[in-house]
């Protein structure tokens, strides 16, 4: 990668370009080729990945990864500082770093890091072939009567203004969305339950699923009369949930685990039962 690092660092920085005008083909040229030699050697790797070393496939093809997206970032960069004139160019170059990306996301995704944030560009690229997916996933999950807000704030992470995306979150919710429409094996819940089992094993970590979960629990809660039978719902949900299958996903990795954040919240609420019903009785 030196010397596409070179060309984009060196050669591409909007006030000496401007002056070289001239050379904007020939810069193009060489970028394209050295796309063309760093695609023959993940093809390279492509061949020998199950007999190679994972530790060393993974350190290149994150090399790749990370100096492809900080190309693209800077990039951005002189896009914005550069003249109108030059936007074209900019763009072209872009498109020939974004096919970088492609191939190694298309390919390697399990060797890539999943909690560097894509660039811009990439991002509109990867959400915009998400986008019928999703809109897909939606309507059968609307179809089959799924609560409107619940589906949502599924996909609320992906749509909202300003979002900045991970390559694991983009993984996560490729997966997410077909997993919401298969899971036969679920087919006795009903549908409202079988998303939140899905959303819980897939470690579906946003505030806002824990904010309807609870407000949720707690509706079901207020309409039992005693304390025993609110305190026996509540058991009932925690041993539910410590029950479930747990797989290596998360939608935010390292903020915890929305299971673990319901239990506890379980935890308190029935100490607040208990503590709210003793005063009523004394």
């Amino acid at each position: 990668m030196n010397r596409l690092n070179q060309l984009v660092y060196v050669r591409l920085v909007p006030g000496d370009l401007i002056c070289e005008k001239g050379q904007m083909p020939v810069y193009l040229d060489e970028i394209r080729n050295e796309k063309f030699r760093i695609t023959a050697d993940l093809r390279s790797i492509d061949q020998q990945a199950a007999a190679g070393s994972w530790d060393a496939n993974v350190r290149a093809l994150r090399q790749y990864q990370m100096q492809t997206v900080a190309m693209l970032d800077v990039l951005q960069l002189f896009r914005q500082q550069a003249a109108q004139s030059l936007h074209v160019f900019y763009g072209e170059v872009s498109g020939v770093l974004l096919d970088i990306l492609i191939a190694l996301e298309q390919h390697f995704p399990e060797y890539l890091a999943k909690d560097i944030y894509m660039p811009e560009a990439y991002a509109r690229h990867v959400t915009a072939q998400l986008e019928p997916r999703i809109r897909a996933a939606e309507k059968y999950l609307t179809d089959k009567k799924t609560d409107r807000t619940l589906v949502r704030l599924i996909f609320q992470p992906l749509r909202q203004p300003g979002a900045q995306l991970t390559f694991g979150m983009v993984m996560y919710y490729r997966r997410l969305v077909q997993d919401l429409q298969a899971q036969e094996s679920l087919r006795h819940m009903d549908i409202n339950e079988r998303i939140h089992y899905i959303l819980y094993t897939y470690n579906f970590n946003s505030p806002e699923l824990f904010r309807y979960s609870t407000r949720m629990l707690r509706q079901k809660v207020s309409q039992l009369r005693t304390l025993q039978e609110k305190k026996a719902l509540l058991i009932w949900y925690g041993k539910e949930l410590k029950n479930m299958p747990a797989n290596e996903y998360a939608l935010h990795n390292g903020k915890g685990s929305i299971r673990g954040q319901l239990l506890e919240w379980i935890k308190e609420e029935k100490l607040f039962l208990h503590t709210l019903f003793t005063t009523w009785d004394s």
